[in-house]
């Protein structure tokens, strides 16, 4: 079968909360880890709302094989709109073959059209067995590394 890259939809979303669900079990070593609540609620803001972001998935065949999302705001030091890709994550045996690369391409012409100047990703944390892969991933993407991304959650704020 043949890899298609396109924008999700609302019927995508289930798949795509599946999905990044597998990304959290990964990052955190901890198998079965699941999306949060609200993940499909921001699913569908972000699927929907061009000005929120964009979420783009790979299919091959009726099979989700990779999806990427980001959100979108304002920035000083990007003196602009700027999009922060928050999910990234292509099946294991998907790897390798151009999904990855064709879902970061998809976002930023996204990003593009809605008037975005920068496109930004945190990196995973240095103990993360591919923290280096994801790093050379993203330079062989165009990007350069500035830092990592702290964060801190706040008590009380929308999920």
């Amino acid at each position: 079968m043949t890899t298609t890259v396109r924008r999700a939809t609302a019927a995508d979303g289930d798949a795509v909360v599946g999905a990044v669900g597998r990304l959290l079990a990964e990052l955190r070593a901890r198998p079965g880890e699941r999306a949060p609540a609200g993940a499909r609620a921001a699913f569908d803001r972000l699927a929907t709302d061009p000005d929120a972001g964009a979420v783009v998935i790979a299919v091959d065949g009726d099979a989700l094989t990779g999806v990427i999302a980001a959100s979108y705001g304002w920035a000083v030091h990007a003196g602009g709109r700027v999009a922060v890709i928050q999910e990234l994550w292509v099946a294991p045996d998907a790897r390798g073959a151009g999904t990855g690369a064709a879902l970061v391409e998809a976002v930023v012409a996204a990003a593009r059209e809605r008037g975005v100047t920068t496109v930004e990703v945190g990196l995973p944390r240095p103990s993360f067995a591919g923290s280096e892969r994801t790093r050379a991933f993203y330079e062989r993407c165009g990007f350069e590394t500035v830092g990592p991304r702290m964060r801190r959650k706040v008590a009380g704020g929308a999920p």
